[in-house]
C-alpha cells in the first residue's frame, strides 16, 4: 500500500505519543493532521530547550550548588578524603569550607578542602544553584558549637597522618582544645587550620 504524502514516518526518529501518530496516519482532514504536525514541532522544541538548559547546568555547575542540592534531597553519599578514608551518610550540614555528614559511623565535619571526590547515584545532582544564607558559614565556627556539648571525638589533622581522640573541651580564635584519652591527664592544643576533620565518636 502506498504511504500518503505528509503520513507520520516511525523509522524518521520523531517522538509522539500514539493519539498524535494517530492522527497522522490514520487520514484525518487537513487541520487535524496540521495540528498532530504542530505537536511534534512543539514537543522537539520543548526537547531541544530542556537539552540546552541541561548542559548550561552542567557548564556552570558548582561544587557548593551540588553539595546543596544533596543536602536538600537527603540522598545518601559515599565521600573519600585526601588520605584515602571513606565516609558514608548524608549532608546534614553545609558551611563555606566544610560539609558536615550524618552516618551509622557517626558525624563527621570535614573541610572541603580534604575532600578527594564524591560518589552519588546516577541521578541529575549537578547544580548552580545559589546556596541559602547559613547561621553558621566555617568549619571552626561549626567545630566552636559542637565544643558547647563536650563531645568525645575524634580529631584528624591534614594528610589524615595525626588523630587525637578525646573530649571536645574548647574552641579559641585559632586552636582546639582536646582532653586526651588514657589514664594520664593531658590535653592536646590543636591548631584549627591543621584539623581536616572532627568525627563525634
Amino acid at each position: 500500500m502506498r504511504k500518503r504524502q505528509g503520513a507520520y514516518n516511525p523509522s524518521s526518529g520523531d517522538h509522539v505519543d500514539n493519539a498524535t501518530a494517530s492522527l497522522l496516519n490514520a487520514g484525518q482532514d487537513p487541520a487535524r493532521e496540521w495540528l498532530a504536525e504542530q505537536t511534534i514541532a512543539e514537543a522537539s522544541r520543548r526537547r531541544g530547550v530542556e537539552h540546552s538548559l541541561l548542559r548550561q547546568i552542567r557548564e556552570t555547575a558548582t561544587l557548593a550548588g551540588s553539595l546543596a542540592e544533596l543536602a536538600e534531597r537527603g540522598r545518601p553519599i559515599s565521600l573519600s578524603t585526601t588520605w584515602g578514608r571513606t565516609i558514608n551518610g548524608v549532608i546534614a550540614g553545609l558551611g563555606d569550607d566544610f560539609v558536615e555528614l550524618r552516618g551509622d559511623s557517626g558525624t563527621s565535619v570535614l573541610r572541603l578542602e580534604s575532600m578527594a571526590y564524591l560518589r552519588v547515584s546516577t541521578i541529575q545532582v549537578l547544580s548552580d544553584r545559589d546556596t541559602t544564607p547559613r547561621s553558621v558559614n566555617t568549619f571552626a565556627e561549626r567545630v566552636r558549637t559542637l565544643a558547647i556539648e563536650r563531645p568525645h571525638v575524634q580529631i584528624t589533622c591534614q594528610l589524615g597522618t595525626v588523630q587525637v581522640s578525646g573530649v571536645l573541651e574548647h574552641v579559641g580564635a585559632d586552636v582546639i582544645t582536646v582532653a586526651i584519652d588514657g589514664p594520664r591527664r593531658s590535653s592536646a592544643l590543636i591548631p584549627i587550620a591543621r584539623v581536616a576533620q572532627v568525627r563525634l565518636v
